[in-house]
């Protein structure tokens, strides 16, 4: 017998695309500044831009999976990736950008 798997609330699901869209926000917002990283940082550009791709590959897993471990390896790479944008901006870093960070609008 091949029976499908009952699909997820409507709610739950529309809940997710939000989370998605908003993500990808961000990542319009930090990925042309990891860009903009000099070269002589290129270990930490590479890291950062690898880690904003991994957030939104676990972001989506967590969606689709429907399950609590997922969301806890999103919280994680999340976790990573609050590091990498606090050492990027701190002001002791030679890595500090001159770039001013505005805030996203919602």
């Amino acid at each position: 017998m091949n029976k499908k798997r009952a699909s997820a609330d409507p709610s739950k699901e529309a809940h997710g695309l939000y989370m998605v869209e908003k993500y990808e926000r961000v990542v319009d917002y930090i990925y042309p500044i990891a860009q903009s990283i000099p070269r002589k940082h290129g270990v930490f550009r590479e890291l950062l831009i690898r880690q904003l791709f991994l957030v939104a590959e676990h972001l989506n897993t967590a969606i689709k999976a429907n399950q609590l471990s997922r969301c806890y390896v999103l919280d994680g790479s999340l976790s990573q990736l609050r590091l990498l944008l606090r050492f990027m901006v701190h002001h002791r870093r030679k890595c500090s950008l001159s770039i001013s960070l505005k805030p996203l609008r919602p």
